[in-house]
């Protein structure tokens, strides 16, 4: 909660991983630092993790929005 950069935290299954968090940021070195910071405070945690990296602007084939969910349940 203290990282407004972090949209989405939960725990998960599959490929291996019981975690999963969306963030955003300015540009690589800011991912870095994060990234730094977020396993030196979880150190004791964190056994391993795997990074997807998304440039925007890039090819969106669906842009991150939750008003899909709402016309899903407005049916």
């Amino acid at each position: 909660m203290a990282k407004p950069n972090v949209i989405f935290c939960a725990g998960c299954e599959g490929l291996g991983k019981n975690r999963i968090c969306i963030s955003f940021h300015k540009n690589y070195a800011d991912y870095y630092d994060f990234i730094t910071e977020y396993m030196t405070e979880w150190r004791d945690v964190i056994e391993s993790y795997d990074t997807i990296l998304i440039s925007i602007p890039g090819t969106i084939v669906k842009p991150l929005a939750l008003k899909y969910l709402t016309e899903l349940f407005e049916e």
